[in-house]
C-alpha cells in the first residue's frame, strides 16, 4: 500500500511547492522541505531552545545557576490573565533596517522554482492534451444518417454534438425525405442509425432501394373495369294462312 501512495505523495509535494516554495522560513535563501520543518540546517544550528532556568509563569529564560522554581519581576508586578505560558525557542534578534538592501536571492533558488513550476504544469498539460484528443476522436469517429433540409444526408460525428464538436455533412444522397416509407422516415429524422461509414452507406443503399420499389409499384399498378354486355332476343312472329279447298 505504501508503494502505491509514495508516487502520489511525490507529485503532491511538487504541487504544494508551487504555492509554498521549499525554502527556509528564517533566512529565506536556503532550501528546506516540510520534513525539515521548512528550516535549513544552518538556521537550525542558530535556533536557541529554551532550557531551565526560566520563569515558571511566562517562560522567559534566565542565565545563572537557579535551580528552584521562580517567577520573574515582570510577572510579579503585572496582573496577568494566565497561569503559565511556554515557548519552544527564543525569539530571533530584531530584523535588519529596511533601508538596508536585502541580499539577492541565489540563482539556484530561482532555477529550482522554475523547475518546480515546469514539473507541475507539464503533466497537467499532457493530461489535458490526451483528454482533448480522446474527446475529439470520440466526437468525430462515427457516422449517422440524418436530414438536412428535405434531403437525406450522411453526417460525420455524434448526434447533437459533444462539447463543441458538432456533426458535419459528409455526403449528400439526393433522396427526398418525403419519398421514404413512414418507418424509414421516422428513423432518419431521429438519427437512430449511428455507426461506421460503411454502416451508414449500407443503410442509405437500403433507403434508395425502398424508394425505387415504392415508385415502381405506384407507376405500374392499373385497374381494369370489365365492360358489361347485354343481349336481348326478340321472338320471331310466325303467321300461318290456311286456304280452304272447294269441290267441282
Amino acid at each position: 500500500m505504501t508503494a502505491l501512495v509514495q508516487p502520489f505523495q511525490k507529485w503532491f509535494s511538487i504541487g504544494l511547492g508551487f504555492f509554498y516554495p521549499e525554502i527556509c522560513q528564517l533566512c529565506e535563501t536556503e532550501r528546506a522541505t516540510a520534513r525539515d520543518g521548512f528550516v535549513c540546517a544552518r538556521c537550525w544550528l542558530q535556533v536557541r531552545f529554551i532550557k531551565p532556568p526560566f520563569c515558571g509563569r511566562c517562560g522567559l529564560p534566565f542565565e545563572g545557576d537557579i535551580t528552584t522554581p521562580f517567577e520573574c519581576t515582570n510577572c510579579r508586578e503585572m496582573e496577568l490573565r494566565f497561569t503559565s505560558a511556554r515557548s519552544a525557542v527564543v525569539a530571533p534578534p530584531d530584523p535588519p533596517d529596511p533601508r538596508t538592501p536585502r541580499a539577492q536571492r541565489p540563482k539556484g533558488s530561482r532555477r529550482r522554482a522554475v523547475r518546480g513550476v515546469i514539473l507541475v504544469l507539464l503533466p497537467l498539460l499532457v493530461i489535458a492534451g490526451i483528454a482533448t484528443a480522446a474527446l475529439g476522436w470520440y466526437a468525430r469517429s462515427s457516422y449517422f444518417v440524418g436530414v438536412s433540409g428535405r434531403e437525406v444526408v450522411i453526417y460525420k460525428g455524434v448526434p447533437g454534438g459533444v462539447l463543441g464538436w458538432n456533426p458535419t455533412v459528409d455526403k449528400r444522397t439526393g433522396i427526398a425525405v418525403a419519398a421514404l416509407p413512414a418507418l424509414d422516415r421516422d428513423r432518419v429524422q431521429t438519427n437512430s442509425s449511428r455507426g461506421s461509414l460503411a454502416t451508414a452507406q449500407a443503410y442509405v443503399g437500403r433507403l434508395q432501394d425502398a424508394t425505387t420499389s415504392t415508385t415502381t409499384t405506384t407507376s405500374t399498378t392499373t385497374t381494369t373495369r370489365p365492360k358489361r354486355t347485354t343481349t336481348t332476343t326478340k321472338p320471331k312472329r310466325v303467321t300461318t294462312t290456311t286456304r280452304a279447298k272447294t269441290g267441282p
